[in-house]
């Protein structure tokens, strides 16, 4: 009976730019073995790679000549003296390093961990699209030691195939990792200055109330009350009186003849008529309502299509105060709807509620991208209404009506 072939039933990975790559897919392929496309972790597949390169001993990473002795015995060999030069590592025995694609980095479980606790910080859990931009902000904040490209490879070719159970392991590995106490640094201790105690000072007496009046200096004694006529011009001598508790002002009338002249020749002069003189109650004018020549603070702010010097002025003020390169502030202001105070959360490592992901606007402009923007605001966000309200179980957050409808404008300024 024949035996079976030499590597049936084991699958092998060779990462890029190995030596003798192809000489060794064509032996493993010859004697019954399988080629992987990428490394999947898993405690069945065997990566070969150049002896030099192998950072840690581990029985899953082998040197590739491996292969070519195991042929040329015609068995399969003990696999320590193919293990790589370096000493035993305890972290290499629970926790293999897989290389990536390229063969020169490989990347830890904690690391792994790491990219998924950020994944689930910007984007909430169960995000599985990531763009290049995302990877760019996570390369930036130090979240693995690898490339901005690394990370989008791997998170797009492994992390996102994983089950929830094992992405939730592997989070739970990074935060008990040292590297996540390292992240995240205790907040200093500040000397508390010595406070005098306060002591409530002594109440002043109150002053004694009055007793007698204050004098009253030049003041016209009012005349006899006057019987009420029923002549229309005799209500110019009526006493004019006011509601309001306001201070009492003396003056004298005028007699109709220099009323009608409009002004008094010899103001100075006393008039002799002292029966003429009448007490004149009058109030305060009133302040006048202020004018809304300015928006008021509860009135929702007007968009506006902001110039191009408003532009550079935002992106300025976000790469100065955040210190992220032009490109990565660029799409932190176009996911905030280019609200420069959303955008900079944004870059500080938060997910501000009106902050929006790829495939949220490729859901809006499914969805509402065919609306006309003749229609009517309320006709809007009616249909947005309906369909946010029909798809509440399949959205990973519960945007409102009035977010939605904010976003479908500026996306729909931005195709336009």
């Amino acid at each position: 009976m024949a035996s079976p072939p030499l590597f049936q039933g084991r699958e092998f990975y060779i990462p890029p730019g190995t030596m003798g790559r192809a000489h060794a897919r064509g032996l493993i392929q010859a004697h019954g073995g399988t080629i992987a496309t990428f490394a999947n972790g898993m405690p069945t597949q065997t990566v070969l790679m150049d002896r030099h390169k192998i950072e840690h001993r581990s029985r899953w990473v082998l040197a590739i000549e491996y292969i070519e002795d195991c042929v040329r015995e015609g068995r399969i060999l003990e696999f320590e003296s193919y293990m790589g030069d370096a000493e035993w590592s305890p972290a290499d025995v629970n926790m293999p390093r897989l290389p990536t694609q390229t063969g020169r980095k490989m990347y830890t479980d904690v690391e792994r961990g790491a990219m998924l606790a950020f994944v689930d910080e910007r984007q909430g859990p169960g995000s599985s699209a990531m763009s290049r931009k995302f990877w760019e902000i996570a390369a930036a904040h130090n979240v693995t030691s690898h490339s901005a490209s690394s990370m989008h490879e791997h998170y797009r070719k492994q992390l996102v195939r994983k089950l929830p159970s094992e992405k939730k392991a592997l989070i739970e590995l990074y935060e008990a990792s040292p590297a996540f106490n390292a992240s995240r640094p205790p907040l200093a201790q500040l000397p508390l200055a010595a406070v005098a105690p306060v002591v409530a000072a002594a109440r002043r007496p109150s002053p004694p109330a009055r007793t007698t009046p204050p004098a009253v200096i030049d003041v016209v004694t009012p005349p006899q009350k006057k019987p009420r006529s029923t002549d229309a011009n005799d209500d110019d001598h009526l006493p004019v009186q006011s509601k309001s508790p306001s201070p009492v002002v003396v003056v004298e009338e005028l007699d109709d003849t220099e009323s009608e002249d409009g002004a008094d020749e010899n103001p100075d002069e006393e008039d002799d008529d002292d029966d003429d003189d009448i007490e004149v109650v009058q109030s305060p004018p009133r302040r006048a309502a202020p004018v809304a020549t300015e928006r008021s603070p509860l009135m929702r702010p007007i968009r506006t299509v902001a110039s191009d010097a408003q532009v550079d002025r935002m992106m300025e003020q976000l790469k100065t105060s955040t210190g992220m390169p032009h490109n990565i502030c660029a799409h932190a202001l176009f996911c905030a709807s280019g609200n420069p105070r959303t955008a900079r959360l944004y870059l500080l490592g938060e997910m501000p509620p009106d902050c929006w992901t790829a495939d949220e606007d490729t859901w809006i402009m499914r969805h509402f991208g065919d609306l006309s923007e003749a229609l009517g605001e309320d006709a809007v966000k009616t249909q947005i209404r309906h369909v946010v309200q029909k798809e509440q179980g399949k959205l990973m957050r519960s945007p409102t009506v009035q977010m939605v409808f904010e976003r479908l404008r500026f996306l729909q300024g931005k195709h336009s």
